[in-house]
């Protein structure tokens, strides 16, 4: 009655499907995971074949040069469902070659097998181990579908001896699929070829993998594309770090005990400081990741070189011990929930749109497990919370202070609405800002070691001393609050730094008074002239700070230009681009530009100082030197050009470096008129100065409805490109001052230019 007997299990064919092509329901994944077997196979290379795709021929081939198998491995492992010799620690093959005893395996679930059955309904392996038979064995996977009833090993496999493996390796395995699910066409292998780009971490070194896709009906075409658009040929790895971009990187470091945390922060190429400290994150060790910031020049650059926006590329990938974790890194994709945190302040945040990274899980981390559908990503538990908390504090929010807060994006920026866009802030310019990072950071968690570029402390500390001495005051009262002698010692070596720089300034400071108060002597001497000389005959070794004020000038206006246009081409690539922003923009990029040639006609002759935007002079004295020193010699000698002034004294402010640009474009459109005599007139009208050009050439077209369309951005009437009077106007009105086209005349074109006095 009360006798006890032993039951067993039964296992339906249905589980094929189950574990197979329920959990694998993406054809790219499936290839991904006999991938990764040919790797944990040891194999250094890796072919993916297609065949006849355009007909009912169609195959799939995997070959691999790896270690192979023989028939008890047939038997007793491919064919043990759900085993995985890959769990067993010194369960590999014992003629594996040695250099592949190092790698850790890329699989442990031991069902990335029936990824043949997502791919097609017949699978041929054949396989060979170093000096032993070749194996075949034939799989109708459908065989497994047509009675649930039956049990899974009792479904047979074809098994036979070969004399020679067909490929050109003389050990390792081939998988021939048929009867495929899908067609590929040439779409689907690019794509394919994009994904396998991401599959394996290039990061890993001494580690010899090559993967290649062979599809001999796209040759021809090949030949007629860019190496992004090819299909054929070895998969080379994307990998920010081979993009030569430079951006603002962050990289943290779990040690492999996990007993500490290295974080190291860098800004376009320039080392900003390093931080080791104990890791609060019991859960996790031997982790890396990188994190790239992307400004809208990183952008452009990353689209050129990959033939891809970063938006439809990805943005935060996860590779496990060499390998791609999908989904992870997809775009849309978003573990960590970065675009919500952005849509709650979007200039306060950054988004998967500006970031591309990577993490990787390192060595055995067996709680860092994939789901085993093998699109799910990883197990959701303490650990994986654990990175999560990670990734976001440590990594995403340091790099984020660094970029809003103190770069203010890495773009150029305005201070307010009025002001012109100052160039983008470099690294050198935030030592006061990475300190207070430190500070902050060393209150978080015990903080073992720091070092920072010194090169970058000395550069700001001229200008920024005080604001530095209060950050590393604070570095000083944390470490004595934590009683850190390790953190204390660090503060004081920076405040001894920031001490004799704050020495160096100072006395500099008194220097560059005595030296103000010369200048300053000799400036009041030459207010006393009569008539003020803008432009020099020759220079002397006295002007040589001059060339050097206007060298950084040009330099400041180059940068401008340059911020802009990638600006311009950065709009252009977007699909719904605003035509008149670019406009607005490439505009913009004109008036700089001819200011910086403007400064470089200057550049040997301006007698005036750069300091000043602003001089309150003889303007007639001005335009008659600027016509006979500067530009005379830049005309064709068709275009005589006279000044004559009404009156000696016609004082008034204006910028010397804008009305170079004036002239340049009236000049300019007056030789575009075919005019061959160009007058300008200097009147003085109470307090007032009018500025009158006329020219006789061929004068405004008829059909011009509203004169004032001729200041608009983009409006031409000439082969121009209707930059030259819209920015005229716009400099004139940035004196105050107005301008007006004379309406009415039988020939030529007059305009009037009126400045306060």
């Amino acid at each position: 009655m009360n006798e006890v007997s032993e039951l067993n299990f039964k296992i339906s064919s249905a589980l094929k499907n189950i574990i197979g092509r329920d959990l694998i329901n993406n054809r790219f994944i499936a290839v991904f995971e006999l991938v990764k077997n040919a790797y944990d196979a040891g194999a250094n290379n890796v072919i993916i074949r297609f065949k006849n795709l355009k007909n009912e021929k169609a195959e799939i081939s995997i070959i691999d040069d790896g270690c192979g198998m023989n028939l008890d491995d047939i038997q007793n492992k491919w064919l043990f469902v759900a085993y995985s010799e890959k769990k067993i620690r010194g369960d590999r093959a014992e003629n594996y070659r040695n250099q592949i005893s190092n790698r850790i395996f890329a699989g442990a679930k031991g069902v990335g097998r029936f990824s043949c059955d997502r791919l097609g309904k017949i699978l041929n392996i054949t396989t060979k181990k170093y000096d032993d038979k070749v194996n075949s064995i034939d799989i109708n996977w459908d065989k497994f579908e047509l009675d649930d009833k039956k049990e899974f090993e009792n479904i047979p496999v074809k098994h036979k001896y070969l004399d020679r493996l067909p490929s050109n390796y003389n050990k390792g395995t081939i998988l021939t699929i048929k009867d495929l699910r899908e067609v590929w066409n040439r779409k689907d292998l690019l794509d394919l070829k994009k994904s396998l780009k991401k599959l394996s971490n290039p990061s890993i070194e001494n580690d010899d993998f090559s993967i290649y896709i062979e599809a001999e009906e796209e040759l021809a075409q090949d030949r007629n594309e860019t190496d992004n658009e090819k299909v054929n040929g070895r998969i080379e790895n994307d990998i920010i770090e081979k993009l030569g971009l430079k951006t603002t990187v962050i990289q943290l470091r779990v040690s492999e005990d996990g007993e500490t945390i290295t974080t190291t922060l860098e800004d376009r190429g320039v080392f900003l400081f390093r931080i080791k400290q104990q890791n609060s994150f019991f859960k996790l060790h031997n982790i890396k990741i990188h994190l790239s910031y992307l400004n809208s020049a990183a952008k452009y650059n990353f689209t050129r070189l990959m033939g891809i926006n970063q938006k439809d590329y990805g943005s935060i990938f996860v590779y496990k011990n060499g390998f791609r974790i999908l989904p992870y890194g997809e775009p849309g994709q978003d573990m960590f929930d970065i675009d919500r945190r952005k849509s709650q302040g979007y200039n306060r945040f950054l988004g998967t749109r500006e970031l591309i990274g990577r993490i990787e899980i390192l060595g055995d981390n067996r709680e860092l497990t994939e789901t085993s559908s093998r699109d799910g990503g990883l197990i959701k538990n303490q650990t994986f919370d654990q990175l999560s908390q990670l990734f976001v504090e440590n990594v995403l929010k340091v790099l984020e202070k660094y970029v809003v807060d103190t770069i203010k994006w890495g773009e150029p920026y305005k201070e307010n609405k009025e002001d012109d866009k100052r160039p983008a802030i470099q690294p050198e310019d935030v030592t006061s800002n990475v300190i207070q990072q430190i500070s902050k950071i060393a209150t978080k968690n015990q903080l073992l070691d720091v070092d920072y570029n010194p090169e970058i402390l000395s550069k700001i500390d001229e200008r920024k001393g005080e604001s530095v001495e209060n950050s590393i005051n604070q570095l000083e009262k944390i470490a004595n609050k934590k009683e850190d002698e390790n953190l204390l010692n660090i503060a004081k070596n920076l405040k001894k730094n920031a001490i004799s720089l704050h020495k160096a300034k100072e006395e500099a400071e008194k220097e560059t008074g005595e030296i103000k108060r010369d200048l300053e002597k000799k400036e009041k001497e030459i207010n006393r002239r009569k008539r003020q000389n803008y432009f020099l005959q020759n220079i002397t070794s006295r002007d040589m700070d001059k060339l050097v004020e206007m060298a950084h000038a040009s330099k400041i206006y180059s940068r401008t230009i340059g911020n802009d246009v990638e600006d311009a081409i950065s709009q252009l690539k977007e699909k719904d681009f605003d035509i008149n922003e670019v406009q607005s923009i490439l505009a913009r990029v004109c008036k700089v530009n001819q200011k910086n040639l403007t400064l470089s006609e200057y550049m040997l002759k301006a007698s005036f100082s750069m300091d000043s935007d602003i001089l309150n002079d003889d303007i007639g004295d001005f335009i008659a030197q600027y016509i006979e020193e500067i530009y005379d010699r830049e005309v064709d000698n068709h275009l005589k050009i006279t000044v004559s002034k009404q009156h000696n004294d016609c004082i008034c402010n204006f910028m010397p470096l804008s009305w170079g640009v004036i002239i340049t474009n009236i000049v300019s459109n007056s030789e575009k008129a075919g005019a061959n005599e160009l007058n300008i007139k200097i009147l003085k009208e109470e307090k007032q100065i009018s500025i009158v050009f006329t020219d006789n050439g061929k004068g405004m077209d008829k059909n011009i409805e509203n004169i004032n369309d001729l200041f608009e951005l983009g409006y031409t009437t000439t082969n121009g490109s209707g930059v030259g009077l819209y920015n005229v106007k716009e400099m004139i009105e940035e004196m105050s001052g107005q301008v007006v086209i004379t309406q009415g005349l039988k020939k030529g074109f007059e305009i009037t230019i009126k400045v306060e006095q």
